[in-house]
């Protein structure tokens, strides 16, 4: 019986994590970007599961984009979000983005944000099958992703927001 302190286990989980992240590949990303105010973002995930794939198909929701201006936080705040030249931005802007999210994407799901399906197809087929229903719907604005672990899908979609934010704040 093999014994692991809970630093070990976490220690796996970060790498696994980490490789997850590193093995996302985003396949789609919405043509219009984020909009000024709120919005949803829709993206469809295929993955590998149990010798077969599975598909799960989301929302995120945007908020509006958040403004914090000086007079709104405490000077001494500031040291959080201080610059290379000592000074403040004078404005700091955000967004949060927003999910379902499910703790066994090996079970079927429905739901009006989330929705989890098992294929026959394997992991590949299952993405062009998925890359040839946006193109063939004309639709923009569907993130399509790769993730090699869709028990840790959150991280794929964790990449999915950080690959589309650059247009947004870049």
């Amino acid at each position: 019986m093999e014994i692991r302190s809970t630093f070990s286990i976490s220690m796996d989980l970060d790498e696994t994590l980490r490789e997850v992240f590193e093995n996302t590949r985003i396949l789609r990303r919405p043509v219009n970007g984020i909009v000024s105010g709120f919005h949803e973002l829709p993206y469809r995930i295929a993955g590998p599961l149990d010798g077969a794939s599975v598909q799960i198909s989301g929302t995120i929701l945007v908020s509006q984009r958040l403004v914090w201006t000086m007079r709104q936080v405490a000077e001494h705040f500031g040291k959080v979000f201080e610059g290379d030249d000592g000074f403040m931005d004078q404005e700091i802007t955000g967004r949060s983005f927003q999910f379902a999210v499910t703790r066994d994407p090996s079970k079927g799901i429905r739901h009006e944000r989330l929705n989890i399906e098992r294929r026959n197809e394997s992991w590949e087929s299952l993405l062009d099958i998925l890359e040839d229903d946006l193109a063939r719907e004309e639709d923009t604005r569907t993130g399509l992703i790769s993730c090699p672990s869709p028990h840790h899908y959150p991280v794929s979609v964790d990449r999915f927001i950080r690959e589309i934010l650059p247009r947004e704040f870049g």
